[in-house]
């Protein structure tokens, strides 16, 4: 599955480069839907980051794809309320935000943690320059950041509903 969706992604217009479409057609190729982190958009993130981790760190290009993810999922689906919460947010295919959480989406600052937790092994198994060490504890750095920002909003959006 993740490899029909690795070669579905390089037919994606280049200004959504490592995030995908909710959707799939029945031969593998994405249908012009939503982008999210919701409801049928969660998995494909997730495991990213727990593909890199389940081959004992050797497949590194799923910890690349994960980055790249990360980079996009900030570019495009990331806001914050007037109240000052940062939250994920959906982006239509033809380019439209919208502003709307998913609570689905609450997986995400669990996998951005993750992959902070696993720094190390990036630095050991991944980079192969100080520079892509570097790129790598930086990045990895705000990924813990924005795991916070997000992990508070979804408290907030829990506790403020009564059931």
């Amino acid at each position: 599955c993740m490899e029909v969706i690795n070669v579905s992604r390089s037919f994606l217009p280049v200004e959504y480069s490592g995030i995908a479409p909710i959707m799939l057609k029945p031969y593998g190729f994405f249908i012009e839907s939503v982008f999210s982190l919701g409801a049928r958009g969660d998995s494909y993130y997730e495991y990213l980051l727990k593909q890199w981790i389940q081959s004992k760190y050797t497949s590194t290009k799923y910890f690349w794809l994960y980055l790249e993810s990360v980079k996009a999922i900030r570019r495009h689906l990331i806001r914050e309320s007037y109240a000052g919460l940062k939250f994920v947010g959906e982006k239509e295919y033809s380019g439209n935000f919208v502003a709307k959480m998913d609570h689905l989406a609450c997986f995400f600052p669990g996998v951005l943690t993750l992959g902070y937790l696993n720094k190390e092994n990036a630095l050991n198994f991944v980079s192969k320059t100080e520079e892509e060490k570097l790129e790598i504890e930086k990045e990895l750095s705000e990924h813990l950041l924005l795991a916070e920002s997000l992990a508070h909003t979804c408290f907030e959006i829990y506790n403020s509903t009564i059931t």
